[in-house]
């Protein structure tokens, strides 16, 4: 018998390096305004970062936006926005509960600092349809449940510049970091 997903999630990734200098001009930013929307034992920025003339011409323009819409037009992804930016950072054992991005298309992340080795740390995107698949999940073959990506949550394991960009409404967590000094940007952009 023929099985297909039927209304995929689109999950975009890339590597973008990260540039040197980053990673201590986050140890600058933390000592600035700092929030905490969705973490727990970390901190994030505001999220207005792309407002911020300094970090926009010394990281964002060349280190990130052009390697992104690089990426993006391989795939001819259409025009954005790029509405909010922020940088969080989360210690040893911090995390981010289950969240979307209302109002915006697609959400980002870019591993700035991410140790490879360490243990937890993972995004975890929850499955859209868990409650109606959550039976067949239980009784289908695990091959057949593997072959096809069928899962209640998937995760991804963070290193540093992985990029992710998922859409906005899918509900995604960070499970508690194995590491201190875990830093991530993440944003929303709108299309069109």
């Amino acid at each position: 018998m023929d099985i297909r997903p039927l209304f995929p999630q689109l999950i975009f990734s890339a590597t973008i390096p990260v540039p040197n200098g980053l990673v201590e001009y986050c140890d600058e930013l933390k000592k600035g305004k700092t929030e905490n929307r969705t973490s727990g034992g970390g901190w994030e920025t505001p999220n207005n970062l792309q407002e911020n003339k300094k970090f926009v011409d010394k990281y964002l323009k060349v280190h990130f936006l052009v390697p992104l819409q690089r990426e993006l037009s391989t795939v001819k992804f259409p025009s954005w926005n790029l509405d909010a930016l922020w940088i969080s950072g989360l210690n040893r054992g911090g995390y981010h509960v289950d969240h979307i991005h209302p109002c915006a298309d697609f959400a980002f992340t870019w591993y700035i600092n991410a140790y490879e080795n360490a243990e937890g740390g993972c995004i975890s995107f929850r499955n859209p349809m868990e409650y109606e698949s959550s039976k067949m999940l239980h009784y289908l073959d695990p091959e057949i449940k593997n072959a096809l990506g069928l899962c209640h949550n998937f995760q991804i394991k963070p290193k540093s510049g992985l990029f992710l960009m998922f859409p906005a409404s899918l509900y995604h967590m960070v499970l508690p970091s194995g590491s201190d000094n875990r830093l991530a940007m993440s944003g929303n952009i709108t299309i069109g």
